[in-house]
């Protein structure tokens, strides 16, 4: 489904929140059609926060959805003689969370979380070309205007065309609440890159970076899939909630003193050790992968029919969790709770954490110390936990 041609570490020495990368032909093609797009509108539970329309501006929810009141619960529905009228005259419809109500929205973001070892979100993006929709001239700005993200995204291009423009950051590696929104003043005019994206190409932008979306009088539809890693500032703050408490001289009250520049001082020299220490690194990324919220796909047969149900051997199999489990203990903490793995599920686990993606039969082969039987007993254990897909 995505075959993003380099290499993870090629990515971070490179790339990663430092420039764009264009990867053509990237995703497979035809993964989404109309009528599996209109099977998310139909099944989907649609809010002002999970679907939104943009025409000169947010328009709002009370336009198109209606409430309602259905076999005893209170329900919003697509108001479709609205919905429609605003998509033909060139509205910009969002959906966001995909990944909760679209499969292929998903599988895209599991890819793109395996890959650059990051939780992600995604949101759905469409325009539609009718006869009443106005013609879009090279100079025209998208519906969000020109802008950046706090987050670095993954545009994947499943329908139709879509022009990028991408201008340098003014401000570096934005935090989340560090929005462009207040400073619009400071975007550049000159584009350092401007792309025409096609069914298939995945473009990759750092946050920070200005960028300006325009339809190209076709239809359109792209998955925007968000990174959301931690950053320096949220291991310091983490590390430092931690390391403050046990140094007697920050429990100090602020009192204003002439001295108090001296005594912060002495607070950062004797917390230095402990914030650069290994194992509060180690325990950063445990305490990271105890947060994550894993979700798995369903397996009902294969996990209730065991006699008569098995893994195919063309199955792809990959762990859940975007964070490399490097170092295993019997015990792993999954959503919430301790599991405690068996020799199995320990040797499955390494297996996957060295390859993002394996076939049933490479898994296999790569534990000839365990019988094939003994394994899938393991696999269906750990998916059962949502721990591993089974696809």
């Amino acid at each position: 489904m995505l075959n993003i041609p380099i290499s993870y570490q090629h990515f971070l020495e490179n790339y990663a929140e430092q420039q764009p990368l264009l990867m053509t032909d990237a995703c497979s093609k035809s993964l989404m059609s109309w009528q599996e797009f209109d099977q998310v509108l139909q099944l989907m539970e649609p809010d002002e926060q999970a679907l939104q329309l943009f025409y000169k501006g947010q328009v709002s929810a009370a336009h198109y959805l209606d409430d309602t009141f259905e076999f005893g619960r209170h329900r919003k529905r697509i108001n479709k003689h609205r919905f429609y009228e605003y998509l033909e005259h060139g509205a910009t419809l969002v959906l966001n969370r995909a990944e909760d109500y679209c499969l292929i929205a998903k599988h895209l973001c599991h890819a793109i979380g395996k890959f650059s070892q990051q939780p992600t979100s995604s949101n759905i993006y469409i325009n539609v070309l009718t006869d009443n929709t106005p013609k879009v001239s090279p100079n025209d700005t998208s519906a969000f205007g020109k802008h950046w993200d706090t987050h670095d995204v993954f545009i994947i291009q499943l329908m139709g065309e879509k022009r990028w423009q991408l201008f340098p950051p003014t401000l570096p590696l934005p935090l989340s609440h560090q929005t462009s929104q207040q400073l619009q003043h400071e975007a550049p005019t000159i584009p350092s890159a401007d792309y025409v994206l096609r069914e298939g190409d995945v473009l990759y932008i750092p946050r920070g970076w200005w960028h300006n979306v325009i339809p190209l009088n076709v239809d359109t539809l792209h998955l925007s899939v968000g990174t959301y890693g931690p950053t320096l500032t949220d291991y310091l703050l983490w590390a430092l909630s931690t390391a403050l408490p046990k140094i007697p001289t920050a429990r100090r009250g602020f009192l204003n003193q002439d001295n108090t520049v001296e005594l912060l001082k002495q607070v950062l020299e004797s917390a230095t050790p402990e914030l650069v220490s290994k194992n509060n690194l180690s325990s950063f990324t445990h305490y990271l992968q105890a947060r994550e919220r894993l979700t798995g796909n369903f397996h009902t047969q294969l996990t209730l029919k065991k006699t008569t149900a098995k893994i195919d051997n063309q199955s792809s199999l990959s762990l859940t969790s975007v964070y490399p489990r490097n170092s295993l203990n019997q015990d792993i903490h999954v959503n919430g709770r301790y599991l405690k793995l068996s020799p199995v599920g320990q040797a499955v686990i390494k297996a996957l954490t060295q390859i993002n993606y394996l076939p049933w039969e490479d898994l296999c082969a790569k534990l000839p110390q365990f019988s094939p039987s003994d394994i899938e007993i393991s696999v269906l254990d750990l998916a059962r936990y949502d721990l591993l897909n089974i696809e």
